[in-house]
């Protein structure tokens, strides 16, 4: 009954691309360290969903973006030692920046596991991110002042409680 969760676990922590072909710094700290690995997966999953765009036809523009994001990761190569203690923190600080833009992208295409990153990456953000996507569900030109979408408009509103206190609290 153990091996499973630690297959599953191990899995789990395995990066999109394999660890026998690693040849830079980058790509030796990313598979040594199943935190960035899990990063490194739940991006590779991200991407995809991303690059579907959001009426999913194919037209994004996240190949470019990804090619400029894995440019500015090879800064980790030689990292700032004033700025991250370590390569993996380094690592660690661009994967979140990049999973964040990746899950909002993905918002359309792959729903409940962007959600989860982001919720997991960027907490306060989430329940502004459900408002629009609840929004955004409904049809162009839809009553909103109907009693059909009551229950939905309360969610929204409930939504942005938080987010709107806080921003005045600020």
């Amino acid at each position: 009954a153990l091996a499973v969760p630690v297959a599953v676990r191990a899995e789990a922590a395995a990066p999109a691309f394999s660890c026998g072909a690693a040849r830079t710094e980058v790509e030796r700290t990313i598979c040594a360290h199943p935190e960035l690995a899990r990063e490194d997966a739940a991006m590779a999953r991200l991407y995809a969903a991303a690059k579907r765009g959001a009426r999913g036809d194919g037209q994004s523009n996240q190949g470019a973006v990804q090619l400029a994001w894995l440019r500015d990761r090879a800064v980790c190569e030689a990292f700032n030692r004033s700025a991250y203690a370590n390569r993996a923190e380094c690592l660690m600080s661009s994967y979140r920046e990049r999973n964040i833009a990746l899950a909002t992208a993905a918002l359309f295409a792959d729903r409940d596991f962007a959600l989860s990153q982001l919720r997991r990456l960027d907490p306060k953000s989430v329940p502004l991110v459900e408002a629009l996507v609840r929004y955004a569900d409904h049809l162009p030109g839809s009553r909103w002042t109907a009693p059909a979408l009551a229950d939905e408009r309360g969610r929204i509103a409930a939504l942005l409680r938080e987010p709107f206190a806080r921003l005045q609290r600020e």
